[in-house]
């Protein structure tokens, strides 16, 4: 009796220990999955994985990089209002240091895409 005691004993830690492993397990998987973070929750990204970004952008120099005032100018609205279709996340932008910069083509394609098609 005192046998089965122990083997029953034995047997119910194993099992809390494979839980606690499937469970360590897991939390390894989903943090290597989610890549190396940084402070605040940023993502690293190596220098292939920078100039990937920079290609998918488009930008071919610097003239495309557009700062608020800009922007504002193309757009033909205030900065004020160039200020909230950032803040709301309505327009692209990129960060830079502190200054914010908006790409010439992802204003173009914001005014594709606010177009209002005629009805007749």
């Amino acid at each position: 009796m005192k046998k089965k005691l122990e083997r029953a004993e034995g047997a119910q830690e194993e099992a809390v220990g494979a839980k606690a492993s499937d469970a360590a397990e897991h939390a390894r998987r989903a943090r290597q999955a989610a890549g190396p973070r940084l402070a605040r929750g940023k993502v690293a990204m190596s220098a292939g994985d920078v100039a990937s970004a920079v290609l998918y952008l488009d930008i071919n120099s610097a003239d495309d990089l557009l700062t608020v005032a800009e922007s504002a100018a193309l757009l033909r609205i205030s900065m004020a209002g160039m200020r909230r279709l950032q803040q709301r996340r309505l327009v692209p932008f990129i960060k830079v240091g502190g200054s914010v910069r908006f790409a010439k083509c992802d204003l173009i394609a914001y005014l594709r895409k606010r177009r209002v098609d005629a009805i007749g």
